[in-house]
């Protein structure tokens, strides 16, 4: 039955993030599951699991219906985070890229020989090359991509 007071053709607020004290900067989703960031870099999930197949990973296992906080390897603040189809790719404000969920076609960036679900945010070994930054992240339904930029003068 479709909510008459939300309809999906019309753009409205999503009232959950109302809840959260400081301004959001990006919204993503993927998959089942919905992230809000915050100017302040905390990051924020929510969704539900995915019905039907038992096969398909989830990234998160504990997500709700509304946002809860989640950490990045403790209290990193997080710059920028990308959602696919099964996993998540987040970019902490100290320039380090983490991954989480399934890596069935190696979309964490991990290496070949590593095809088992990620539980928990690992740090993948990027290397930046000389004279570049990294200035975001982005997920497809099955692959990840680090975002740089020629680093700026200083």
């Amino acid at each position: 039955m479709a909510d008459l007071h939300s309809p999906a053709d019309v753009p409205g607020l999503v009232s959950d993030l109302s809840d959260i004290s400081e301004p959001t900067k990006k919204v993503a989703a993927g998959g089942y599951t919905l992230a809000a960031l915050t100017e302040g870099g905390g990051l924020y999930l929510w969704g539900m699991q995915s019905p039907g197949s038992q096969s398909r990973h989830q990234a998160f296992t504990d997500l709700s219906g509304i946002p809860n906080y989640v950490e990045v390897d403790g209290e990193k603040d997080v710059q920028d985070i990308a959602l696919g189809e099964s996993h998540a790719i987040a970019l902490t404000t100290d320039g380090c890229v983490y991954v989480v969920g399934d890596n069935t076609n190696g979309q964490l960036g991990l290496g070949s020989d590593s095809k088992s679900p990620v539980e928990s945010w690992v740090k993948v070994p990027f290397i930046t090359p000389s004279g570049w930054d990294i200035v975001g992240v982005e997920a497809g339904p099955r692959s990840s991509f680090i975002v740089t930029a020629k680093a700026k003068p200083k």
